[in-house]
Formats: C-alpha cells, sequence, structure tokens
C-alpha cells in the first residue's frame, strides 16, 4: 500500500533531485521557527465572546461533533442553518469528534492547534510551490516569507477560515502548477485531483471560484476546444464535490440554496445608501427578518437583501462605481485583520496597548516589503520560458480572487488568497536581485590588450 501511494505521488508530482543537507537544514530551520512563533501565539489566544463569526463557527463545529448536525441549537429561533459556507465548520468538527475520543477539549482550543498544524503544513507546501515554480531558492525564500508573515501567524489563533482554505488552495495550485508538462497538458487524473482539492476549498470559502475560469490561460496554447474541454472537466469535477452540499441545504432550508446563504447580507452591507466600502452592520435598508425563525428566516432575508443591492447598484451606477476604489483601498492597505481577530475586535485584549501597536506596524511593514518584492517578481517571473504560463496564472488566479471583495464590501482578511501569489513573486524577485547583487562585475580590458576572457561557466549560457 505504501509503494503505490508513493508511486501515484511520484505521477502527481515527478521526483525532483534530493535537496542538499544545507537546503534541508534551511528548510527545517524556517518551518522550526514558523512553529515557534504560531505556538507562541496560540498559548496566548483566548476564547471569543462576542457574537460574530468565531464564536458562530465554534458553535456549529460543537453540534456537527455531538451529532446535531448543522445547526444553532433545539429552540425554534435557533433551529437549522445554511448561512455559513459549510467547509470549516464541518472540518473543525471532525478534528473535535477525534480529539473527544481520547480527551476532553473546547472546539476553540481544537481549532487553535488545529490552525498551527495547517499552517505549518502549508509553509511546506509553499516551498514545494516555489521549488517546482522557479528553484530550491525560490522555495526557501518563499517559504520564509510565508513562515514569518505576521498575519499568518495572527490568523493561527483565531477561529476563521483563512487558515484551512489556504491550506487547500496552495495544494490545489501545487497539483495545477508543479510540473512544467503537465501543467501545460494535464491528464484527467490531474484534472479530478485538482478539481477535488479546489471543490474542497469552495466549501471553506466559495466566493475564490472566480479562480476556476482563469485555468484557461495555462491551457490556451493548446488551442480553444483543448482549453475548454478541461475546463469543463475540472468545473464537472469541482461540482460534484459541492453538490451534495447543495442538496443538503436545499431540502433542509425547504428553499433553494448553492452553498450558503450569507450573500444576501454580503451584498447588502456593500450596495445600500450608507454604506463606506467596508463592513458595516446591517441597518436600516437591509433586511434583518427578525420576526420570523429559522429557516424561513435565512431564506427570505437572502433574497431579499439580495434584491436590494441590486436594486441599489441598478439605481445608482455611479456611486457603485466610485465606492470600488473604497472597497479596494480597504481590503489591501492594511495587513493586521488577525491581530484584531484574536482579540475578539476589541472586546477581549490580549496584549497592551504599545505591544498591539508595534505588532500592527511590524505586520503592515513586512506586508508593504512583500508587495514591492512581489511587484518586481512578478516582471521577472511572467518573462520566464515554460511550457505552461504558471507564473501569468499564479499572477492572473490572485488578483481574479479580488473580485470578491470589490463586489461586496472591502475587509483587510479578503486578500488574504492574494498570499500565495504574493509570496512566490517576492521570492523571484529577491533571488532575482541577490543574484545580480552577487554576479561580479566584466573585467575592463587593459590598455591596449585583449577582452578578458568570458567564464567556462557564462561561455555555456
Amino acid at each position: 500500500m505504501p509503494d503505490a501511494l508513493r508511486d501515484r505521488g511520484r505521477r502527481a508530482l515527478p521526483p525532483l533531485p534530493p535537496l542538499s543537507r544545507r537546503a534541508r537544514w534551511a528548510l527545517g530551520a524556517i518551518v522550526g521557527v514558523g512553529a515557534v512563533l504560531r505556538v507562541l501565539w496560540a498559548l496566548r489566544a483566548e476564547p471569543p465572546t462576542e457574537l460574530r463569526d468565531p464564536v458562530l463557527y465554534s458553535i456549529l463545529a460543537e453540534h456537527l461533533a455531538n451529532g446535531d448536525g448543522y445547526t444553532y441549537g433545539d429552540q425554534p429561533d435557533q433551529g437549522v442553518t445554511a448561512y455559513y459556507p459549510p467547509g470549516y465548520p464541518l472540518a473543525l468538527a471532525a478534528v473535535l469528534w477525534t480529539v473527544r475520543l481520547v480527551a476532553d477539549a473546547s472546539a476553540f482550543d481544537v481549532a487553535v492547534w488545529l490552525n498551527v498544524v495547517l499552517s505549518l503544513a502549508t509553509i511546506v507546501l509553499v516551498f514545494a510551490l516555489g521549488r517546482r515554480l522557479a528553484g530550491v531558492g525560490v522555495g526557501l525564500v518563499a517559504a520564509a516569507c510565508w513562515a514569518l508573515w505576521p498575519n499568518l501567524v495572527f490568523h493561527s489563533g483565531v477561529v476563521l477560515t483563512e487558515t484551512l482554505f489556504l491550506f487547500l488552495l496552495v495544494l490545489a495550485l501545487l497539483l495545477a502548477l508543479g510540473a512544467p508538462e503537465a501543467a501545460a497538458r494535464p491528464g484527467v487524473a490531474r484534472l479530478v485531483a485538482v478539481g477535488v482539492v479546489f471543490g474542497l476549498a469552495l466549501l471553506v470559502r466559495p466566493v475564490s471560484a472566480v479562480l476556476g475560469p482563469v485555468f484557461v490561460v495555462l491551457w490556451w496554447r493548446a488551442g480553444a476546444r483543448a482549453a475548454l474541454w478541461r475546463l469543463a472537466l475540472l468545473g464537472a469535477v469541482t461540482v460534484a464535490v459541492l453538490v451534495p452540499w447543495s442538496v443538503r441545504s436545499t431540502l433542509a432550508m425547504d428553499a433553494p440554496v448553492l452553498l450558503s446563504l450569507n450573500v444576501g447580507d454580503n451584498l447588502c452591507i456593500g450596495h445600500n445608501p450608507d454604506a463606506d466600502g467596508g463592513f458595516g452592520d446591517l441597518g436600516e435598508h437591509c433586511y434583518a427578518a427578525s420576526e420570523l425563525r429559522r429557516p424561513e428566516a435565512e431564506t427570505r432575508r437572502n433574497s431579499e437583501n439580495v434584491d436590494r443591492a441590486l436594486t441599489y447598484i441598478r439605481e445608482n451606477p455611479g456611486t457603485t462605481l466610485r465606492r470600488t476604489v473604497s472597497k479596494a483601498r480597504i481590503t489591501l492597505e492594511d495587513d493586521s485583520d488577525g491581530l484584531a481577530a484574536s482579540e475578539d475586535y476589541g472586546a477581549r485584549p490580549i496584549v497592551s496597548s504599545g505591544t498591539r501597536d508595534a505588532l500592527r506596524r511590524v505586520a503592515n511593514g513586512w506586508y508593504a516589503a512583500v508587495c514591492v518584492a512581489a511587484v518586481g517578481g512578478a516582471v521577472v517571473a511572467v518573462r520566464r520560458r515554460d511550457p505552461a504560463p504558471r507564473f501569468l496564472f499564479l499572477v492572473v488566479g490572485g488578483l481574479a480572487q479580488l473580485v470578491s471583495p470589490l463586489l461586496t464590501f472591502g475587509d483587510p482578511r479578503f486578500k488574504m488568497p492574494l498570499y500565495p501569489t504574493l509570496a512566490v513573486c517576492a521570492a523571484v524577485g529577491v533571488v532575482w536581485a541577490w543574484e545580480r547583487w552577487r554576479r561580479p562585475a566584466p573585467a575592463e580590458p587593459a590598455a591596449g590588450g585583449d577582452p578578458a576572457p568570458v567564464p567556462a561557466a557564462a561561455a555555456r549560457g
């Protein structure tokens, strides 16, 4: 059995030359430092108390682990739900149920330590992705970038979807991009594997479905017919992963449900007269369905708020377009949202005000440096020769995932699906600059003499 699994793994990701001892030590040190940072933050983390996403995810996971189903409770005003995408609560509930077979544990503790494990695993996946795209040096720098990224450390201590989603996203990218020839001409097995992992990622974060059509960028050189066939197969597998939950929710809520019923709220928060481009309460312009009980409260609220948002967009196109700039600014300018979430958005401080300000400055400084390096690295990377335009796909796919906040409302954590693109492209930029800096300048010929000889390595190209 292990040999069969190893053979399948080699077909999915063809073997590379063994890492040198120095590279292995470097990767081990990077993962070790990342582990220390995440464990220290996890030990400081405190359970949230405010009725926001982290608490609601914990409640759903508790009920699932106890066998009560995807519900907020047994009371008529709580009951069955389809408000949130199911991927994160289902994953958390599965781990929580398993842990409780051997020890008593809270949903919060399990969520935090699950985040630590997934975040460390993602460091290794980022290394593998960078290595297979551009070499060991790029892989190590990308892994270091990920390991030290402050906002990723902060998110390891909160009950939110981002850590699980990023693990699945990087895994899908590795399967799709890890082998140059296979990326250009994927077989059925590879398309199925990518579709399954991508479908699991969408169960966690459905709005990242915008990445799906971008896969055509990988395959357009093979012609429109081949590219569309591959996209259709990838889409069919992805949909097959999503359909069971859609059927469950449609039956449970007695109304059509694709994956979740929070779309209406997200649209109405971003498209109403009082909206400023960022997150806010529903307010008087959106429907809260407070007089109804679940499941009707969720289905009516979703459909009514979708209608109100679309009506506002249709009647105020100029304001809608101008507000898009604010959404982009709110999403992109700050990178310390995980710190706010760790402190229950101000309700439960876990560090002093001075430490908090310092951590924010470090987080935003790191993010700014990564972005600058990533812009330069992207220019270098997309010009690399490759059987498939893998870096072009990585860049376009990362940017495409900013569509969601531009259509709904801006929030700093909504840009986190761009992180893999930023980390790998920044690593390309750093390695490129380092190699140019280390390269000795060509010696000038002595007066009246012959030009200096070209080194043999350079002569071989």
